[in-house]
């Protein structure tokens, strides 16, 4: 068999992680409005790893940081557009999209009383780049030949090439220029003693357990949550079993897992859509895996619907390609490998 086939093959679905919440757990305090004050949320990853430095918080989705712009859904059936957080108004490129300048905000504070400036800015950014902090994330900012302040509240930043996306590089976490110390990131106190311009403050941190307070500070509306805590809990079960003890208020768990949680009374299951996939790369120096046909064969022998049906419990779309028509013109529609084993064994 002969035809165009993409570089990674078995490509199978794409996912919808689901989250559970309950409106009424032992772990839940509320307010004389029946609002809830203390929430407990339990997830797979570890915690005590809050620099932004090094990547949280880098798709400014964080309780402790903010980046210059933040993402803002409209729905689960459209990318979410990036909007103003730190920065005033929208980032400016010149012609040919080398240079974005930023004007931030001049109401901000850092949890630390400090006023946000451009310096920070710069600071962070420059660290992130800086070959000696070994930052985990360096590799997405390498279109940055430098980041400078033009004044106390306007940040340049100077491309090695052209970039049209670099909106979506500036929703990285931003923190004050005097917490950026030298050395690896992923030994810095930053960690653990983070301080950001986000709404909450980690008021406690051990092994196993973030505690997060309002931050007095926030320039934002204050949250009515006033404490989150996060449990880290890798294991899936333990997680679902807390749940179902009323230990916790909410957690992602797979597909098949929530499904068990679809008749329980005071929860409920949220599936949300998202552009996550999964796939098997294989060796393209291989005489067999770099063979077209083979390729071609792999793709065809696999029940993507099977998949979506049995490991996902439906929570899922069979996915051709790594990009989902949520991109738009970068979609193919015609990119699509319908299941043939017969085909497949020929």
């Amino acid at each position: 068999m002969n035809g165009t086939v993409p570089s990674r093959a078995l490509l199978a679905t794409a996912l919808a992680p689901t989250l559970l919440l309950t409106a009424c757990t032992g772990s839940t305090e509320a307010d004389a409005t029946g609002t809830p004050t203390r929430v407990v949320l339990a997830d797979a990853q570890p915690v005590g790893e809050f620099d932004p430095v090094n990547g949280y918080g880098e798709l400014g989705v964080s309780p402790i940081f903010e980046g210059l712009l933040r993402p803002e859904s409209s729905g689960d059936d459209a990318l979410p557009e990036l909007v103003p957080a730190l920065a005033a108004s929208a980032p400016e490129p010149n012609d040919d999209n080398t240079v974005w300048d930023v004007e931030l905000r001049t109401d901000v504070t850092f949890s630390d009383g400090s006023a946000l400036d451009a310096e920070d800015v710069v600071a962070t950014y420059s660290a992130v780049i800086d070959p000696d902090t070994a930052s985990e994330v360096a590799g997405s900012y390498s279109m940055i030949e430098a980041v400078t302040a033009v004044d106390d509240h306007h940040v340049r930043f100077t491309l090695n090439y052209p970039y049209y996306a670099m909106p979506a590089r500036l929703t990285l976490g931003i923190t004050p220029s005097e917490e950026i110390t030298p050395g690896p990131a992923a030994d810095s106190e930053r960690n653990r003693a983070p301080v950001g311009t986000g709404p909450y403050v980690l008021a406690d941190l051990s092994a196993d357990q973030a505690v997060f307070e309002a931050n007095p500070e926030y320039h934002g509306t204050a949250p009515e949550v006033t404490e989150l805590v996060i449990l880290s809990v890798p294991d899936d079960n333990t997680r679902a079993q807390r749940m179902r003890a009323g230990n916790i208020d909410g957690t992602v768990l797979p597909p098949v897992t929530a499904q068990t949680f679809a008749d329980v009374d005071g929860t409920e299951v949220v599936p949300v859509r998202t552009a996550e996939w999964r796939g098997l790369s294989l060796p393209s120096d291989h005489p067999f895996t770099a063979d077209p046909n083979a390729r071609l064969a792999m793709n065809l022998g696999v029940d993507r619907d099977g998949v979506v049906e049995n490991v996902l419990a439906g929570h899922g779309r069979p996915a051709h390609t790594p990009v989902p028509d949520v991109y738009g013109a970068a979609h193919d529609p015609e990119a699509v490998f319908e299941y043939d084993p017969e085909a497949a064994a020929d």
